[in-house]
């Protein structure tokens, strides 16, 4: 048996909700200012401690989601990344962090 008879539009949009949209992920070891050119999505895979002075190549509106790897500490700079808490911050190993890109600065939701 099968589910109620959706209209074409309709029916065309619920399997639209099925897709789930594409993720860019990458990887980062070693780089102070990591590009984030086309991503929403950066893991931090550090063996030694590194200061983040700033994430390059970003776009108005980008958001990007952070995995913390216990090495990586933000340095916090009104002009290029604004931590929640308003000084730098280390990012620890399996939590998440959010930021947004506005006017070419990264703030910390």
């Amino acid at each position: 048996m099968t589910g109620p008879r959706l209209p074409f539009e309709q029916k065309e949009y619920a399997e639209r909700q099925l897709i789930l949209p594409t993720t860019f992920v990458a990887v980062s070891k070693g780089n102070a200012t990591p590009s984030v050119k086309n991503l929403i999505r950066l893991k931090f895979a550090n063996v030694a401690p590194i200061n983040i002075t700033n994430f390059i190549n970003g776009q108005e509106g980008q958001e990007l989601v952070i995995l913390g790897d216990g090495n990586v500490t933000l340095i916090f700079d009104v002009t290029k990344i604004i931590t929640n808490t308003l000084v730098d911050k280390l990012l620890n190993a399996g939590y998440i962090y959010k930021f947004y890109n506005f006017d070419g600065i990264w703030y910390e939701q």
